[in-house]
């Protein structure tokens, strides 16, 4: 698969080989748009809100990893094997406990769309944005959250969401805030638990 215009094109063993250099020099594919490919492919910075609930969880005693970031050649299921032999950053996950492989997302407003055809609704949720109109708004989750969410399943993570209407509902209250963070953990340990 090539592209004449911007003079790049995938190797032909694709995944394997992309970006790599040789003496110095850029593989195939090569091109101006290829020079980012030294560079971390995720630059993550944790907002604000996902600092605090961090915190929860480190009070509660839950051991994680800030931003995981899941690499192509990382090994996956229980015969260990990476989906390539070559390091390319695809995923990360908010807050992440790589011995249980159990990962925590923390869900904002970007993570849904809202339904405005009345099919299909997943959610009412009341808004506490919008002071003009306190209606109900009925939110879904979005394409590629779900298809992150998915990615991750199959990789052996068990994701625990946390959407952002359910958090701000419980406020600044932080003996409410780790009532229901020991809540989804406990949750997560007996889904998991009857799996083994």
């Amino acid at each position: 698969m090539e592209d004449f215009k911007l003079g790049i094109a995938l190797p032909k063993n694709f995944p394997e080989g992309w970006g790599e250099k040789v003496n110095g020099e850029r593989k195939n594919p090569k091109g101006p748009l290829l020079d980012i490919v030294d560079a971390p492919v995720l630059e993550l910075k944790p907002s604000r809100w996902q600092k605090t609930v961090s915190n929860v969880f480190q009070r509660l005693g839950f051991e994680f990893e800030d931003e995981h970031i899941i690499r192509s050649n990382d090994p996956i299921g229980s015969n260990g094997v990476g989906l390539t032999s070559t390091s390319q950053e695809f995923l990360s996950i908010d807050l992440a406990n790589t011995k249980t492989r159990v990962g925590i997302e923390i869900d904002g407003p970007s993570h849904f769309i809202n339904v405005i055809d009345g099919n299909n609704l997943t959610y009412n949720v009341d808004d506490n944005n919008s002071r003009r109109n306190n209606n109900k708004r009925r939110r879904k989750e979005s394409g590629p959250y779900l298809f992150k969410d998915r990615l991750l399943t199959h990789l052996g993570w068990h994701i625990i969401h946390i959407p952002f209407w359910e958090w701000s509902a419980i406020g600044n209250d932080q003996k409410a805030q780790e009532l229901y963070c020991r809540k989804l953990l406990e949750g997560t340990e007996s889904s998991l638990s009857q799996k083994t």
